[in-house]
């Protein structure tokens, strides 16, 4: 059977963001072939290039993006460098990962027409073929619809029809689970496999959730850094399951335990957080005809709660959140946040009581790098700068943002803006925190670092002394998707009804419990975090430093200069604010191999000198060596120092910095910058590991 779908060694590099710096590396010669009719899937962890890949095929790269393509594409018989996107559109249906930049028409029915319309088909048979798209995908209720007031959920739904209404040869869709229900889903499941068989279509799906590529698929493909590392079929998931762990794939289990829904009565001897008092929300632009977004909702969510909203598409799960944050304004009724009326508040007012993130998180965007945005809300409401740094850089460590920290966050893929918008919102420490599909376009890993963390929030929490939740304790809501639509639903997950979640709240509690016994968190780095004279200096300076005294140590045999070269170092670690319990966790390891070394030369050097001091049958130790000895001792610990100096005030950004001012490459510098933290690194995934199979 002949290949529809050609990729030989393609490469991409976005052009640099802003007009400085280097260009972004996409795509990394990359080659793949699918064949006519096949179920083609694209995996891998978040960044890895999957949609930059079927970017690519749609001819969105290079047409109607910045950067420099090298390689070949051929898909359905045309050549992509060659043709152009409303021509490669003829034959290939493409649904992004954002269907709000798709939608052009004003009501849903003219959405699906238009590229009939742009194909000269007849009205009559326009009309036809519609029907035909609403009734497949089961949205024939939204025919009418102004498509500005539809659900993400629903927009994805529409996009998927618009891009199915032609025919296409390719249908290629980005990561369609992360915003459709079960239903959905269920329903583009069953559209494509009538097309294959109707018309002989081939499709391309990008996923995180790989349930369907599991059973269905007949091609896969593992993409990590831009390339793509395995072009093999379905059985990858029981053959390589562990490679795909590793690298952060979901691997779905298909015996998962069904989350228990428990009464939202609230608990009248609570302390509230949350409070709904008979809410009625239409938005302003829906006819009277339809229903509300929220007609009559009542509930009650404690302090220090960790509560899931779930319900289909368009049944108000993104309304309600943003009612919370005074976002919208209600119809009727009352929204109570920790005592605070929301209808009396602004949202800038509710950035103190509500930290929000919403589905479309490049909407919040406005600083110029990623560290800027982490940073920009605590500044914003007085905190001080030193406990700024130290929570972004607690963040750029949780959600593994080292690389692209100085880069803007709109030039980011989706999954990495979705990153760096939950860590804008873990940064506020705010009372309540609100997520709206936090876990949509995160791989395994970050959604493991992400429910973990949330969840340590919400149970490492001080009580008082009748084990009551503070009114300081965090109040966390999650919308997600549910396993079939219905209402909007308040679930509180019991200790044993985690796994309907996604895999890793299961493991989240005990997760908070492993870090509290292992130490300290992962950290993946040497840098700590702290604003002193040691961390503001340029890095070259440090490296010269830290070379001036490792050859002093190196040449100098005086044990009186060795000691005080030890000295003055821990001065400097003193004074630049570096916590003591770094140094003495440094000590602990130092202490051990000082001794060892001690060891060794007493045992090798017995016969070293005159002064005889101690003697047992051969061995003996005479002044002279154990002088040798402490020379030796101080010269190692003066050298190991004076590296950790270095290493302990330097971030990944700064050595990155560093390196390009030496006229590196930034791609060797990032790569350099790496090795530096290879040993912190592989500690932190040998205790994520270790947690992930606690």
């Amino acid at each position: 059977m002949a290949d529809i779908i050609t990729v030989m060694n393609l490469g991409w590099r976005y052009a640099a963001p802003g007009g400085g710096g280097e260009p972004i590396q996409g795509l990394r010669d990359a080659s793949c072939y699918v064949q006519q009719g096949a179920l083609a899937g694209v995996i891998g962890p978040t960044g890895s290039g999957k949609s930059t890949l079927v970017k690519a095929l749609a001819g969105i790269i290079p047409h109607c993006t910045n950067g420099s393509l090298n390689g070949y594409v051929r898909i359905a018989d045309m050549n992509v460098k060659s043709t152009t996107v409303s021509d490669l559109s003829l034959r290939v249906g493409y649904v992004g990962q954002d269907p709000r930049a798709q939608l052009t028409s004003p009501t849903v029915a003219e959405e699906i027409a238009f590229p009939l319309e742009n194909r000269g088909v007849e009205p009559d048979e326009i009309e036809a073929r519609v029907d035909d798209v609403l009734a497949m995908l089961h949205i024939e209720d939204l025919r009418e619809r102004d498509t500005a007031t539809l659900s993400t959920g629903e927009m994805e739904r529409v996009a998927i029809g618009a891009a199915i209404a032609g025919e296409p040869d390719v249908l290629i869709v980005d990561e369609p689970a992360s915003l459709l229900d079960e239903e959905g889903y269920e329903d583009l499941v069953n559209v494509i496999d009538v097309m294959r068989r109707r018309t002989r279509m081939t499709a391309v799906l990008v996923e995180q959730d790989t349930r369907f590529l599991a059973q269905r698929a007949d091609a896969v493909f593992l993409m990590v850094n831009g390339e793509i590392i395995r072009r093999t079929t379905a059985d990858i998931f029981t053959r390589e399951r562990s490679l795909l762990e590793s690298v952060g794939v979901i691997v779905s289990d298909q015996d998962a335990t069904p989350l228990v829904i428990e009464s939202d009565e609230p608990d009248a001897a609570g302390n509230p957080a949350v409070v709904f008092n008979h809410v009625h929300a239409r938005y302003a632009d829906s006819p009277p005809s339809e229903a509300p977004q929220l007609d009559d909702v009542a509930f009650a969510v404690q302090q220090g709660d960790f509560v899931a909203i779930t319900g289909g598409n368009g049944s108000g799960k993104s309304t309600l959140t943003r009612l919370i944050n005074a976002e919208l304004r209600p119809d009727r009724g009352q929204i109570v946040v920790n005592g605070v009326d929301v209808a009396s508040r602004t949202p800038v007012q509710m950035a103190q009581q509500v930290a929000v993130v919403d589905q479309h998180p490049a909407d919040m965007f406005c600083a110029q790098s990623v560290r800027e945005e982490i940073g920009f809300g605590p500044r914003a409401l007085g905190v001080d700068d030193d406990e700024v740094a130290r929570r972004v850089n607690e963040m750029v460590r949780l959600f593994d943002l080292y690389d692209v920290e100085d880069m803007p966050a709109g030039a980011l893929s989706s999954g990495e803006q979705r990153a760096v918008a939950l860590a804008c919102a873990l940064v506020m420490h705010a009372p309540v925190l609100v997520l709206d599909e936090p876990a949509a376009g995160l791989d395994h890993r970050l959604k493991s670092r992400l429910l973990n963390t949330v969840a340590r929030m919400n149970q490492e929490a001080p009580r008082d002394h009748r084990h009551r939740r503070r009114r300081s304790d965090p109040t966390l809501l999650f919308a997600c998707g549910p396993a079939r639509p219905r209402p909007p639903r308040l679930v509180r997950p019991r200790a044993r009804e985690w796994t309907a979640l996604p895999r890793a709240a299961a493991r989240a509690g005990r997760a908070c419990r492993f870090e509290r016994k292992g130490g300290g968190a992962m950290n993946g780095q040497f840098h700590v975090p702290a604003t002193g004279w040691l961390h503001a200096l340029d890095m070259r300076v440090k490296l010269c430093m830290t070379l001036v005294v490792v050859v002093l140590c190196s040449v100098w045999g005086n044990w009186m200069f060795l000691a005080a070269m030890l000295v003055v170092m821990h001065v400097m670690l003193l004074t630049d604010h570096v916590p003591a319990r770094h140094v003495g966790r440094l000590w602990a390891v130092l202490g051990p191999l000082c001794a060892l070394v001690a060891v060794i030369m007493l045992l090798s050097m017995n016969a070293y000198g005159t002064g005889v001091l101690w003697q047992l049958g051969w061995w003996r130790v005479t002044s002279q060596t154990l002088m040798m000895c402490l020379v030796v001792v101080l010269r190692v610990a003066g050298i190991v120092l004076a590296l950790f100096l270095t290493l302990f005030t330097t971030s990944h950004a700064d050595w990155v910095r560093g390196l390009t001012g030496l006229h590196l490459p930034l791609s060797a510098a990032r790569r350099m910058a790496r090795a530096v933290n290879v040993v912190p690194q592989w500690f932190a995934i040998f205790r994520e590991r270790r947690l992930m199979r606690a």
